[in-house]
């Protein structure tokens, strides 16, 4: 796919957009970044360099989406069973005392006796707190 670029007037700035895919990216660089830049190509590319920068990151993660279709379907059928999704980066799945994490493409099992996986930490199952 190609990238289409083009730049305009925007609040007394400029704002940089590229049209990839049908999506949109931009960047919004006000007046007084081009004027107290000491090199004004330098901010230029460099707002052009980070949105391309998204557009790899955002290509990437659809790409990886095309491609893993036996996790996904694994992963349907276990949150149709009862199981939940507890954080998305990286994608973590719960269900009771079980969790699992999608680790470049494997769905990793995580079981801890006695601990419960709540987001990025555990917690004690069965012990109160008080």
């Amino acid at each position: 796919m190609n990238t289409k670029w083009h730049c305009e007037r925007h609040e007394g700035g400029w704002l940089i957009v590229a049209d990839w895919d049908g999506k949109k990216f931009a960047q919004h660089l006000k007046a007084d970044q081009m004027k107290t830049a000491h090199e004004p190509g330098f901010v230029f590319w460099s707002a052009v360099g980070s949105i391309s920068r998204a557009i790899s990151a955002y290509r990437a993660l659809h790409e990886n989406q095309r491609k893993l279709f036996g996790l996904r379907k694994h992963l349907d059928k276990l949150l149709s069973t009862g199981w939940r999704v507890s954080c998305r980066d990286p994608l973590c799945i719960a269900c009771g005392g079980r969790s699992a994490t999608v680790v470049e493409g494997m769905l990793i099992e995580q079981q801890i006796q006695g601990l419960r996986r709540v987001g990025d930490m555990y917690e004690r199952v069965g012990v109160s707190h008080g």
